[in-house]
């Protein structure tokens, strides 16, 4: 499988079990990543930008992306 630029190596298992359907969410994070997301939202998203503590508004937003792909319902399913 192609390298993608995140600090992280996929690996393929012989296995044929065990597979899991959020298994590709991994990539979505190489595309964020790529894109050039996290810099773009810290840049035009000034929700936090005093607080000194907490998530980064990149860390909010790309949460709630991962939450929508991974088929979460509501922001609680982030607990």
């Amino acid at each position: 499988m192609t390298q993608g630029i995140l600090p992280f190596k996929y690996e393929e298992e012989k296995r044929g079990v065990g597979l899991t359907a959020l298994g590709g969410l991994p990539l979505y994070l190489d595309l964020i990543h790529a894109m050039g997301l996290r810099d773009s939202i810290e840049k035009h998203m000034k929700i936090g930008a005093n607080k000194k503590q907490g998530f980064t508004d990149s860390e909010v937003i790309i949460s709630l992306m991962m939450l929508n792909l991974a088929g979460g319902e509501s922001v609680e399913d982030m607990r």
